[in-house]
């Protein structure tokens, strides 16, 4: 009866100290990932709420401040131009949507305005934003693809004297606000403010920030402007970007031709020396090493 007695009482011992064990080394395995997820955060820096959508928004719609709900997020990993705060509604309270937003996205400055053109002649532009007219060299080529609220990257060019010229990206996804009255597949903006022979007819309206507008002007007093869709992968955040002759030269060379009709490349080098094939030539043997090369020279 001792012996059974002594055998409990040593068998609950060592469950006791196993259960301890156990939770001993639970709560460390605890501890060591909690001390993992506080290093994470701190990498993560501090947490800003943002607002998004609780449903999806449609472009032209009109918002209140109830549509949107918040999310934290890491304040280091935002990019710059996401709204952390609404802006301050209009009389009404609302936003008018510039562009399509889906459900938990991130709202982008641009994307929200409020009601109400003032003095903007009738364009709804997003806050602290400028309306500007650039007259691109390429704006046919895009003839039906562009309509109201489009994204364009701007791109400059200027001569450098001697035939050289180099080109700049000095505006990235700015919105076209309103287009020349026979272009884009949406109806402008306001319409008539780029028909005729005004101003600004032929031109397009475009919205971006005050430096940019600012930029825009004294740019196109130097040089002249193309266009590109946006794709968001051009930005001028960290510079503007540079496409300079010598950059080009520095690309491979894949044929390199004249535009005479040299029947031979001998032919087209006469051509280059003497100015063209029109001279007449003669056949010139010429003996080295044995060997017996004919060639064409001016007689």
């Amino acid at each position: 009866m001792r012996f059974k007695i002594i055998a409990l009482i040593s068998l609950g011992i060592a469950l006791a100290l196993a259960a301890g064990f156990g939770t001993f080394h639970y709560t460390r395995a605890l501890e060591t990932e909690l001390a993992a997820v506080r290093t994470s955060l701190r990498a993560f820096g501090e947490t800003v709420p943002v607002p998004v959508p609780k449903a999806d928004i449609a472009r032209g719609a009109v918002i209140r401040a109830a549509d949107f709900t918040s999310l934290r997020l890491p304040a280091d990993y935002l990019p710059a131009n996401v709204l952390t705060l609404l802006p301050e509604p209009g009389e009404a309270g609302t936003f008018v949507a510039l562009t399509d937003i889906a459900a938990g996205d991130l709202i982008f400055a641009g994307d929200l305005a409020l009601p109400g053109g003032g003095n903007d002649s009738g364009l709804i532009l997003a806050a602290d934003a400028r309306a500007f007219a650039i007259a691109p060299r390429n704006l046919a080529d895009f003839d039906g693809m562009l309509q109201v609220g489009s994204k364009v990257d701007v791109i400059w060019t200027r001569n450098l004297g001697g035939g050289l010229t180099d080109s700049r990206l000095i505006g990235a996804s700015l919105r076209v606000l309103a287009l020349p009255a026979s272009r884009g597949t949406g109806d402008p903006a306001v319409k008539g403010i780029v028909a005729g022979e005004g101003p600004l007819g032929g031109k397009l309206i475009v919205e971006g920030a005050r430096q940019e507008a600012l930029r825009m002007l004294q740019a196109d007093q130097t040089g002249y402007f193309h266009i590109l869709p946006a794709n968001g992968s051009r930005n001028t955040a960290t510079g503007e970007v540079v496409l300079e002759p010598g950059e080009l030269e520095d690309l491979p060379l894949v044929v390199r031709g004249t535009s005479g009709s040299a029947a031979s490349p001998a032919g087209a080098l006469v051509a280059t020396i003497t100015g063209g094939e029109e001279r007449r030539t003669c056949a010139t043997a010429v003996v080295r090493a044995g060997s017996r090369s004919v060639m064409e020279v001016p007689c």
